[in-house]
């Protein structure tokens, strides 16, 4: 199945590099990148990649042209992450559900309540590269080929549905999307959910035909994706972060010459301060928008007593957590309860 995967995104690629050729723009660039961006045009992660590829066509005195590919041109997202590993794309946006089947490590964004809902801390804490939870989660990029590059968020996740979620009562049998991860499965299990895997680019025909009855997401893609369209509720859970990771195939990133991962260094860096700014922005503009096109939604947040019902039954999550990475789970998760502890 990967060769096949492989040989049609292989296929898709060389085209675009003879239509550049034909066009004369292949020859503009020392380095001409692929970024497989998990979303559509438009979306905070396109948002995201375009001002990274524009980072990097600046600081190189345009030697390096990064073309980005949206969700569909190369495949699903799982075909996104296959062709980042096997080096057929260089880079790519990637969230831990997309990668958490082989890198076990990566689930731990998967377990409601371990990071703040707060955006600004969960940038304090993904920015500390030294800490015990990141080099763990690094090291286990690197064991499957890819090289991680960064962490930021795309927001809190937030549940849509067609009727009120405000205890885990209100979960009991409720067909609920999530992504394919056994810790989002384990953590709506836990209220009594039938939780359900399903691509992204399916959710809306599912929730349409009644497939599913639920989902969670963040604000920007309820808004992207129109879940909302077919849903009559918004709830803000501040249960989970939707963490999205720049990503790099490792043997391409570590072939660099020192200079250029320097300015690959520096461009990440820039855009990681340009899109937790722009979050903001963006979510105040997409909830105003949903409610100017959708006046009937009913927007609610949990109250302090309602996260507390939903976080106490927490701890099958965690062991389940432990069970997959032993050691390195329990060392992570003792980091960011320290590195937490402030937020919280």
């Amino acid at each position: 199945m990967k060769g096949k995967i492989y040989s049609i995104i292989i296929s898709v690629l060389t085209a675009g590099i003879i239509i550049s050729t034909l066009t004369g723009s292949a020859w503009a660039a020392k380095y001409e990148w692929k970024y497989a961006a998990s979303s559509i045009p438009g979306s905070l992660i396109d948002i995201y990649a375009k001002k990274l590829q524009q980072l990097l066509k600046d600081k190189s005195d345009g030697q390096i042209d990064m073309k980005i590919y949206y969700l569909g041109e190369l495949g699903n997202i799982k075909d996104m992450a296959e062709a980042l590993q096997m080096g057929a794309v260089e880079l790519a946006n990637l969230t831990p559900g997309h990668v958490a089947s082989f890198i076990k490590e990566a689930e731990i964004f998967n377990i409601p309540y371990v990071f703040p809902p707060s955006n600004t801390a969960f940038k304090e804490i993904t920015a500390q590269t030294d800490a015990s939870f990141h080099k763990i989660l690094a090291q286990g990029y690197e064991k499957h080929d890819l090289k991680l590059l960064d962490i930021y968020t795309e927001g809190v996740m937030a549940w849509t549905s067609n009727k009120p979620l405000k205890t885990p009562e209100d979960f009991k049998g409720l067909k609920i999307r999530v992504m394919v991860s056994p810790l989002l499965v384990e953590g709506f299990r836990a209220y009594g959910a039938n939780p359900t895997s399903m691509p992204y680019g399916e959710v809306y025909s599912g929730l349409q035909l009644k497939i599913v009855e639920a989902q969670n997401n963040p604000i920007n893609c309820i808004d992207d994706m129109k879940f909302y369209e077919v849903q009559k509720y918004i709830t803000m859970a501040n249960r989970l972060q939707c963490a999205a990771t720049t990503t790099a195939n490792l043997q391409f990133y570590e072939n660099l010459p020192a200079d250029i991962q320097g300015i690959v260094k520096a461009a990440i860096g820039e855009a990681r301060e340009f899109i937790f700014a722009e979050l903001e922005k963006e979510d105040k503009q997409r909830l105003a928008r949903i409610k100017e096109e959708k006046p009937e939604i009913v927007f609610s947040d949990l109250t302090k007593e309602e996260v507390r019902a939903f976080s106490q039954l927490n701890g099958s999550v965690k062991d389940l957590f432990i069970d997959m990475t032993g050691k390195n789970g329990t060392a992570m998760l003792e980091d960011l309860a320290v590195l937490s502890k402030p937020y919280f």
